[in-house]
This record gives structure tokens, sequence and C-alpha cells, in this order.
């Protein structure tokens, strides 16, 4: 029968695995939220104005020591004369009208 054949790695082998499976796990990931985007995109398709209210500034340290600077508003929005409180991560000013898309079914998903 034939010779059983061992295959030996060395470490640029493994090396070059990893970066190559973390590439595809990033690659994945990112197919992912534009998929969902776009369905989003799709599904929210009334629009209303709202209104900043808040907008909170946090900043923290990372492991390495830099800092991170993170925002986070708050705005209203009334549909059919219900008044509607969301976030997001971004960083707005208090008061500043924003547009505001919505699934006309259920407005509180953005």
């Amino acid at each position: 029968m034939g010779d059983l054949i061992a295959m030996q790695f060395d470490d640029t082998d493994l090396t070059m695995l990893v970066f190559f499976v973390v590439g595809l796990v990033i690659v994945g990931i990112g197919i992912f939220m534009l998929l969902r985007r776009n369905k989003l995109i799709r599904i929210c398709t009334a629009q209303v104005e709202g209104t900043v209210t808040d907008c909170s500034r946090r900043v923290t340290r990372t492991s390495k020591g830099s800092r991170r600077v993170t925002y986070n508003a708050t705005f209203t929005y009334s549909v059919d004369g219900v008044e509607y409180v969301q976030s997001v991560n971004r960083k707005y000013s208090v008061g500043q009208c924003v547009n505001v898309y919505y699934v006309p079914s259920d407005p509180i998903l953005l």
C-alpha cells in the first residue's frame, strides 16, 4: 500500500491560517451587517421629523491607554399622536431636527 504522508506545519503556515480565518470572519460580519441594513432600508418606508432631546459624551480608556469617545443621542418623534423616544450612537446637537425612518406597522422599529 502507499506510504502515509505526514504533513508538517511551521509557524508561518499557522500564522497565515489564523489571519485567513480572522479575515473570513470579518468579511462574514460585514456581509451580515450589509444585508441587515438593506432589509431595514426596504421596510422603513415611513418618515417623520424628530428632535434631539439629549446628547451625551462618554470618554473611556482602552487597555492600551488611548482615549475612546462615544456619543449617545436621544431623540423624540411622533406618529399618529403617539410620541416615541429612541437613542442612537451618534453625535447630534440638542434641539437638532433629524429625519426618522420607521416601519409603518410598528413605529418603534427604526
